[in-house]
């Protein structure tokens, strides 16, 4: 966010830097024109105040720790470990999990909004490694962990309930997810 004051400072910088070099060179020149002094002067203050509060909001933002979101982060792989987990925040893990399993830990999260499950392949068939989703104010936010160069990107989806299961359903039988363009890279702020 801070970098977005960088631009107006710079060229608010060079106006003020302008009027004060004009402000010389007038007086050293001895012109006498007091319109143009007048027009200098107004400009120079714009542009110092304009200076002056991007600056303010350059080091506010900075030092607040605010920066750009982006969606090239990557993660790293989750580890094979040869079956299937399925994972909520209240209850934990559950190992070769059947249908039964998943479809009552999708119910818990439509019961708790504080609730997200987890479901991770013990094979990346389509190099989707593992599904999650969680309530939000939109709906669920159906996430995606997608293997590809050695690393995991993260995309998501905002569904309602029935494509929330759906999904889920498709993904646990099959390891497949239709549509995955449909899926959006997941923003993360930058550090």
């Amino acid at each position: 966010m801070y970098k977005k004051f960088k631009f107006p400072l710079l060229i608010s910088g060079i106006i003020f830097v302008v009027c004060i070099c004009f402000a010389i060179g007038a007086d050293v020149f001895k012109l006498e024109n007091e319109t143009l002094f007048m027009v200098v002067g107004i400009l120079g203050g714009v542009s110092f105040t304009s200076m002056v509060v991007c600056a303010l909001f350059y080091l506010v933002f900075k030092l607040a720790g605010v920066s750009e979101k982006t969606t090239s982060v990557k993660f790293e792989q989750v580890k094979h470990i040869g079956y299937t987990t399925l994972e909520n925040n209240f209850d934990g893990v559950i190992n070769n999990p059947t249908w039964d399993d998943v479809s009552g830990y999708i119910n818990k999260m439509f019961d708790n909004s504080q609730e997200f499950i987890t479901l991770t392949l013990a094979e990346a068939v389509y190099s989707i490694r593992f599904m999650q989703a969680a309530r939000i104010e939109d709906g669920i936010s159906l996430q995606l962990g997608i293997e590809e160069n050695g690393a995991t990107r993260i995309v998501e989806k905002i569904c309602d309930r029935e494509q929330t299961v759906a999904y889920m359903d498709i993904f646990f039988q099959y390891g497949n997810v239709e549509n995955v363009a449909e899926f959006l890279p997941l923003e993360f702020y930058e550090v």
